[in-house]
C-alpha cells in the first residue's frame, strides 16, 4: 500500500513539473512574440481640417501594438470612423495607470474635445503591483483628465479567463484584478458627467469566438479585436 502511495505521489509530482516546464515554455514563446510587436509597432497619429482634437493615452494597446498596420490599429480605426480630426497619440508602451498619472502634464499639453483611455492591462498583469494603489490612481487620473476633455472614455480591459498570456492557474486572480479596476471605473462614471467607461469587460465570448481577436502573443487584440473594441465604444457613445 505504501509503495503504491508513494508511486502516485512520483506520478503527481512528475505531472505537475510537466505543465510548469509547458506553461513556461509556452508564454516565454507568447512574449517573445509580443516584445517582437512592440519593438515594429508604430503609433497612427493625423492632422485635419476639424477643431475637434482627439487625443489617446494609455499603454501598449493604445499605442498600436497587435494592430497588423498603423490604419488598424486603434487610433487608426478611430480616425476612419471620425475623419477631419486630429488624432494625437501620446499612449506609451508599458504604460500602468500610476505611470500616467504621474505624467499626465507632460502627455496632455491643452485641452482637447475627446480623450481616450487604454489602460489597466500592465497593473493586472503585474502581480508586483498593488491593484488598490492603482484604483486610487484610476480616481486622480479620471479627475485631471476630465477638466481638459469635454468628453473622456476609458477601456480598462476584457475577462482574463480566454487570454492565452495569462497562466492557467492565475485566470481567476488576473480576472479578479480586472474586475476590481472595471467596478471602480463605473463608479467614476456618477461623478463626472463627461466622463464614460467603455465596458469590453462585460462583452461575451466563447472560447473560439476571442481566440480570433487575439494578436499572435496571446494578450493584445488583432485587427479584429480592435474592429470588436471600437464597436463597443461606438455602441456605448450612441
Amino acid at each position: 500500500m505504501k509503495n503504491r502511495y508513494a508511486f502516485l505521489c512520483i506520478v503527481i509530482i512528475i505531472s505537475f513539473c510537466t505543465y510548469l516546464g509547458s506553461e513556461a515554455f509556452r508564454i516565454k514563446r507568447l512574449v517573445d512574440a509580443g516584445a517582437n510587436m512592440s519593438r515594429n509597432a508604430q503609433k497612427f497619429e493625423t492632422s485635419g481640417t476639424d477643431n475637434k482634437n482627439i487625443l489617446i493615452l494609455g499603454d501598449s494597446l493604445a499605442f498600436g501594438v497587435g494592430a497588423s498596420s498603423t490604419v488598424n490599429s486603434f487610433a487608426g480605426v478611430l480616425s476612419a470612423e471620425f475623419q477631419g480630426r486630429t488624432i494625437k497619440n501620446n499612449a506609451v508602451i508599458g504604460e500602468t495607470i500610476s505611470s500616467l498619472d504621474k505624467k499626465l502634464d507632460l502627455l496632455m499639453s491643452s485641452d482637447y474635445e475627446e480623450v481616450y483611455i487604454i489602460v489597466g492591462g500592465n497593473d493586472i498583469m503585474r502581480l508586483h503591483i498593488n491593484i488598490f494603489n492603482s484604483r486610487i490612481a484610476l480616481d486622480s487620473l479620471i479627475e485631471k483628465v476630465a477638466k481638459r476633455a469635454n468628453k473622456v472614455y476609458l477601456v480598462t480591459t476584457g475577462e482574463f479567463k480566454y487570454v492565452s498570456l495569462a497562466p492557467t492557474l492565475l485566470r481567476g486572480l488576473f480576472d479578479k484584478r480586472a474586475s476590481m479596476l472595471r467596478d471602480r471605473a463605473i463608479q467614476l462614471e456618477s461623478r463626472f458627467s463627461n466622463f464614460e467607461y467603455v465596458d469590453f469587460y462585460s462583452v461575451s465570448f466563447t472560447g473560439q469566438e476571442y481566440k480570433q481577436l487575439e494578436a499572435p502573443d496571446g494578450y493584445h487584440l488583432n485587427d479584429a479585436g480592435i474592429q470588436k473594441l471600437v464597436s463597443v465604444l461606438l455602441s456605448d457613445k450612441y
